[in-house]
């Protein structure tokens, strides 16, 4: 806090406190920081990752879509941000979506345990 008060547009500063918040179990305030990073920050991928796992968790899946969605048009090839958005779209009964970002993602990292495992998960291999 200290820092931000040296530096409001600093957003490792905000990213920093939003995950302390999570940890202190204090959804609004985190979020709130978590959002902060990713806006001042857009072209940092990280961020927006963190937000749409946050927003799943404690906000719901709603907004965590349009968050993860958003940065999955930005950052295409991210792992992360990929396998976040299948998942939570997965999670949400959108097997369909979730299953045209798994595919894209084995089409990059065809021996990924990972995705191997999210394509189970839904059906698309044994």
């Amino acid at each position: 806090r200290e820092g931000l008060a040296l530096d409001d547009a600093n957003p490792a500063l905000h990213h920093a406190l939003g995950l302390s918040l999570v940890r202190s179990r204090r959804p609004e305030a985190a979020l709130r920081e978590l959002r902060s990073a990713a806006a001042l920050a857009p072209e940092n991928p990280r961020y927006a990752y963190v937000l749409g796992i946050a927003l799943n968790s404690l906000a719901g899946p709603a907004e965590a879509l349009e968050v993860l969605s958003e940065a999955h048009s930005n950052f295409p090839a991210d792992f992360e941000i990929s396998m976040a958005l299948a998942t939570v779209r997965r999670d949400a009964g959108d097997i369909e979506a979730a299953l045209d970002v798994a595919y894209e993602l084995a089409q990059r990292h065809p021996e990924e345990p990972a995705v191997l495992g999210l394509l189970r998960s839904l059906g698309a291999v044994p």
